[in-house]
């Protein structure tokens, strides 16, 4: 094979040649140390596939010198942001979300790192919010956000775009809120119908009971262990979620905070011990081979029986569980940790409208303070 010629500070052109009856590249670089060294792959059908692969392999190694990323594409430094800094850091479905921006960056703003302007890049976030909610529009931000800040706070471009953004929706996109919650008489027939002929064999009845009694999410329903369920204390542990969409296996859970102990009442525990069988180990599931769908088909059949005409989703035991012990008296501050968000501020974004509803009853109350 020939010498190629080597410049310093520069990835060499691929060499491509055949071995046998298949073609291989061979691309030179340069170490930051200044050693020559190279990469190469073999296998491929074609002179014309061995290059291609070839040329790939060159840009990826020019891209290795912060002092060629400037150049890059957001896309692709998207990606790489995301391979280093997110997989296997944070659940599939988070990368799944970071995936949907980056296909959509790659089709309608795949602009060099360098080219990126604070203009540009509103006028990028103002076209997502003409048919895209505030909530989905602030997710397309925060993940490009995060990928452009960590090229500005790696030097690779020398001022950051992102923080002069403002952030906007199509408020007609948005989500319902009345189909996020239960009123209380629809809680009171949701559960009777649950309970109505309930047995073992109608598992997706027992975790939706448990989902309306913790607060838990379906895939941290899915995830309990009976050596967390405390029959003596009367409480729950939440110590990791299920991932029911990819994995089919236990995840770290949604949030730094997720894992917590939640109380529950008694009758609770006394419809989760019908689903101990001989043999049962500490460390089985109490739920198994079940699926969201199934689940959330068990919540749309119920919802019918107990005369509930809005289509509510298996979240909205959730929201309404938070509401319950709002309306109780129960300080928002436990209802954080009870929800296992991240901190609190995420549970006053979401039940921003208790809040509303509660200061409008306090004029009186204020008044009386100051008498």
């Amino acid at each position: 094979m020939p010498i190629l010629p080597y410049t310093k500070g520069m990835v060499n052109m691929p060499y491509v040649h055949k071995r046998g009856k298949t073609w291989s590249y061979r691309v030179y670089y340069d170490t930051d140390d200044g050693k020559r060294k190279y990469v190469s792959k073999s296998g491929f059908k074609n002179k014309r596939s061995a290059k291609e692969a070839g040329e790939l392999k060159k840009e990826e190694l020019k891209y290795l010198d912060p002092k060629n990323q400037h150049d890059m594409l957001l896309a692709d430094y998207m990606v790489r942001w995301m391979e280093l800094y997110k997989v296997g850091k944070v659940s599939i479905k988070t990368i799944k979300s970071i995936e949907t921006v980056i296909n959509y960056v790659r089709k309608n703003y795949n602009l060099k790192l360098q080219d990126i302007t604070n203009d540009n890049y509103q006028q990028f976030l103002n076209t997502l919010a003409k048919e895209r909610s505030y909530a989905t529009v602030k997710k397309y931000y925060m993940h490009t956000k995060a990928a452009i800040t960590h090229a500005y706070v790696c030097e690779v471009i020398k001022r950051n775009p992102t923080i002069t953004a403002i952030v906007t929706g199509n408020e007609s996109k948005k989500m319902d809120t009345t189909n996020k919650y239960l009123h209380p008489a629809e809680y009171d027939s949701l559960e009777k119908a649950l309970l109505d002929g309930i047995c073992s064999e109608y598992q997706s009845r027992y975790v939706l009971l448990l989902a309306m009694k913790t607060g838990m999410r379906v895939g941290e329903c899915l995830g309990l262990q009976w050596k967390y369920v405390d029959f003596d204390n009367n409480t729950v542990r939440v110590e990791h979620g299920f991932d029911y969409h990819h994995a089919h296996d236990f995840t770290d859970g949604k949030t730094k905070n997720a894992k917590r102990t939640i109380p529950v009442p008694e009758d609770l525990l006394e419809l989760l011990n019908d689903l101990i069988v001989p043999g049962t180990h500490s460390n089985n599931r109490v739920f198994r081979n079940l699926s969201h769908n199934a689940i959330l088909h068990c919540l749309q059949k119920a919802c019918k029986r107990a005369k509930i005409n809005r289509r509510i989703g298996i979240h909205a035991l959730r929201h309404t569980y938070a509401s319950i012990l709002f309306n109780e008296g129960i300080k928002i501050a436990k209802i954080s940790k009870l929800l296992g968000h991240a901190d609190i501020s995420i549970t006053l974004q979401i039940y921003t409208h208790l809040l509303e509803l509660e200061t409008d009853d306090l004029d009186d109350q204020i008044r009386d303070i100051f008498k």
